[in-house]
């Protein structure tokens, strides 16, 4: 007998857990349906909450337009020296700011040849570091080449023409160099 009260408990169990859960609750209708957020319609000047998750990328070719933080002279300057500057203008990327203008920056000196002679001095810098979003990212940009002139006048000393014919970049000066190769940036 105790098989046959175990099998009836059984179904009993079996056909109030089926009925129980085949029931579902009636509807109020005083109490309105809540309308969930991705029920709306997206408004068109809204922000993407995922926005923040894409990538951007910052062209090869696009102009970087820096100052100088020091002065930079071919007949001071080494080879493998850095120098530092700020950025002059934001860099923005799909209407995003990812550099504000005064984003610190770094390049690095390739070559310095100061002024021998008859022959005027020059300098060979690229950008070697841009702060984007505030973490420093490694760049790529073209050679900014500058020459010392041969301006020569006759009241001048010796030493005043061939400082005129090194290339000094002082500080506060505007440079600009173009990107070689793209930069992905984390939006």
């Amino acid at each position: 007998m105790t098989l046959r009260r175990l099998l009836s408990l059984q179904v009993v169990l079996t056909v109030l857990f089926t009925v129980a859960c085949s029931r579902q609750p009636a509807l109020q209708p005083d109490r309105p349906l809540q309308q969930l957020p991705f029920d709306r319609q997206s408004e068109k000047g809204g922000i993407s909450p995922t926005a923040a998750f894409t990538n951007g990328e910052i062209p090869a070719g696009t102009l970087i337009a820096i100052r100088l933080q020091g002065t930079v002279s071919s007949a001071t300057g080494r080879s493998g020296e850095t120098f530092n500057g700020v950025l002059d203008e934001p860099l923005v990327v799909r209407g995003q700011t990812v550099a504000e203008a005064g984003a610190p920056v770094s390049g690095k000196v390739l070559e310095a040849k100061p002024s021998r002679g008859n022959e005027p001095g020059y300098l060979r810098l690229t950008m070697t570091e841009v702060s984007l979003n505030r973490k420093p990212v490694p760049i790529e940009t073209a050679v900014f080449f500058a020459k010392g002139g041969a301006r020569e006048s006759r009241d001048a000393s010796s030493q005043a023409r061939a400082s005129q014919r090194d290339v000094s970049l002082s500080s506060g000066r505007r440079l600009t160099f173009r990107l070689t190769q793209a930069i992905v940036v984390t939006l």
